[in-house]
């Protein structure tokens, strides 16, 4: 039986890397919120400035926790 070593790992929902420090959780968190940005500006057309508004405070809410 072999043990592969692995840089990162993900164990409920928070990302752990091999030096015990927030950067893998950081990036990939930075990473998602980036393109669910991007998510909403193709579709901030089609909303009213003051729905775009509240929806991004929830989005940014929502990571925070």
């Amino acid at each position: 039986m072999y043990v592969i070593q692995v840089h990162s790992s993900k164990d409920l929902g928070s990302w752990l890397d091999s030096h015990m420090n927030m950067a893998t959780l950081m990036t990939k968190t930075c990473g998602s919120a980036f393109f669910y940005l991007c998510n909403i500006r193709h579709i901030g057309k089609y909303l009213t400035s003051e729905f775009t508004k509240e929806l991004i405070d929830a989005f940014i809410a929502r990571r925070l926790d």
